[in-house]
């Protein structure tokens, strides 16, 4: 449980931070605009049904420009949060923002956090879990950076189940073909965009992502679809980690 991974290679981590910081100018404008301001929405329901409370230290990794952290601080006055992020990019934009000051911003992918096994009581992961370099490894330094009990929040747009489109048909073909035309043209950037939709629908059902984290020792796991099942909120606690 306390042993830290080895450091993995890091071609991929470092395309996918470059990617960031060449849209990150743009980002949290477009997050509003393509998200039609629902992105807000799920960072404060995330908090609350996260149970963070006064006193309690957070980590928000795959930060970005620091939306969670800020909506904790916001909601739950006297949370401490840290926030770290790959791209440099996004972390120069969360160092501007005055609400933020008091929250120190580190340089770090998933799969290395240099952070002391058991520190936070809890971490949050809003739409980053996909872009990690190796994904269990990251869900596994989260375990081994958590106290015993802490909780783990996941904000992620997750594939779907084999035959279980139904009503997110639509939001996949917003996210495939509006996405990438709206973020392209305002960003200057389309591949990104078009690569953060299609990302998606080759990442890990709600299912498999229950499957890793208890594979890893997580405890209590429990899933909120939203809009359309696209969207999935995933909590669970740490249970201690199998060997």
């Amino acid at each position: 449980m306390n042993s830290r991974p080895p450091h993995p290679p890091v071609k991929r981590r470092e395309e996918i931070a470059g990617m960031f910081d060449r849209i990150a100018p743009s980002y949290d404008r477009l997050n509003r605009i393509l998200s039609l301001g629902t992105d807000q929405l799920w960072r404060r329901r995330t908090i609350r049904l996260a149970g963070v409370q006064t006193g309690q230290q957070w980590l928000d990794l795959a930060a970005g420009s620091g939306d969670m952290a800020a909506m904790g601080e916001k909601l739950v006055p006297g949370s401490n949060w840290v926030a770290a992020d790959p791209s440099i990019g996004l972390l120069r934009i969360l160092n501007r923002r005055d609400e933020l000051n008091d929250v120190p911003a580190v340089l770090a992918g998933a799969e290395f956090l240099p952070f002391p096994d058991g520190h936070f009581d809890g971490v949050t992961v809003a739409f980053g879990l996909r872009n990690f370099e190796h994904p269990e490894v990251g869900l596994a330094e989260i375990a081994r950076v958590m106290k015993p009990g802490g909780t783990v929040a996941i904000l992620e747009f997750l594939a779907q189940e084999s035959g279980k489109w139904g009503g997110a048909l639509p939001v996949r073909f917003y996210l495939d073909k509006v996405l990438p035309l709206i973020g392209g043209w305002v960003s200057g950037d389309r591949s990104a965009y078009r690569y953060l939709a299609q990302s998606s629908r080759t990442f890990w059902t709600p299912a498999q992502l229950t499957e890793k984290l208890v594979e890893i020792g997580f405890i209590d796991v429990k899933s909120y679809p939203w809009m359309g099942a696209s969207v999935t909120l995933t909590i669970a606690r740490s249970g201690g980690v199998k060997a």
